[in-house]
This record gives structure tokens, sequence and C-alpha cells, in this order.
């Protein structure tokens, strides 16, 4: 029972997990003592093993730390007392992913549209190429201030 660990486990279904090895560990009690007089204290060990096995198997160290706060006698009342905790620690976590998700969203819309609307000069480079006729003949062209002192 020490060993059971949350891991990807939802709270129900680690709770279910650990009140499971707790009824093995009764029925194991019972069975042992069915002859003997007084079985009272393997049961009482059971349940504190089963509510410290609870308490230090959750993932979330603070939920650990209230219930243990609490100091719960039972797995039940254990269960009870950090069910609506748990509950609203992943509603605050599906809060802040959405919000982290929308505001990524957002992001590349603001990007994407600000791209639509600004792009990149591309310099138009026409697949010509310059051939000079070789054949004519070269004209020799006066300066400027050559012509004007002709005229």
């Amino acid at each position: 029972m020490k060993r059971i660990k949350q891991g990807k486990w939802a709270l129900a279904e680690f709770y279910s997990e650990v009140s499971m090895s707790l009824n093995l560990a009764l029925t194991k009690v019972d069975m042992d003592n069915h002859g003997s007089g007084n079985p009272s204290a393997m049961i009482e060990y059971a349940n504190r093993e089963a509510v410290r096995t609870f308490i230090l198997g959750l993932n979330s160290k603070y939920t650990s730390g209230t219930l243990y706060s609490h100091n719960p006698k039972d797995l039940e009342t254990a269960y009870a007392i950090v069910s609506p905790i748990y509950h609203d620690n992943e509603k605050l976590k599906f809060g802040v992913l959405q919000y982290n998700q929308q505001r990524q969203y957002n992001a590349s819309q603001y990007q994407n549209s600000s791209r639509r609307h600004y792009e990149e000069p591309q310099w138009y480079r026409p697949n010509v190429q310059v051939q000079y006729n070789q054949t004519a003949p070269r004209q020799h062209h006066q300066p400027i201030h050559e012509i004007r002192k002709s005229q």
C-alpha cells in the first residue's frame, strides 16, 4: 500500500486504488484474526497507513500539506477534505492554460494581420539579358560644355 502514488491518475482513481488496497489489508486482518479476540489495533494501523499513503502519494505538495494539517482520521474523511481543494486547483490550472492559449492565439493573429498589411518589398528583377551590337560603330559624344560653345 505504501508504494501507491497518484502519478497520472485523477484524484478519484487514486483514492479508489488506495481504498482497494485498504480493503484488501482489512480483509487479511479479519481472516487472520477470525478466531482471536482483538484485531482492532491492526485495523487502526491499516487505516492510518491508508491515510498516510493517500496524503504522501498526492502529486500536489500544496494539497498534500493542506490535507496533512487537517489530520484526517480515515481515508473517506481525507478524500472529502482534499476533493474540493484538488478540483479548485484543476479549475485554476485549466483557466490559466486557457488564458495562455488565448494570448498565444491573439499574438499569432496580430502577427498574421500585420504581415498581411505590410510585406517586405520584392525587387523586380526581369530576366532580360542586355546584348551589345558589336558591328555598329561607337559614336563619339561631345562634352556638354563644348556643345554650348559651338552654339
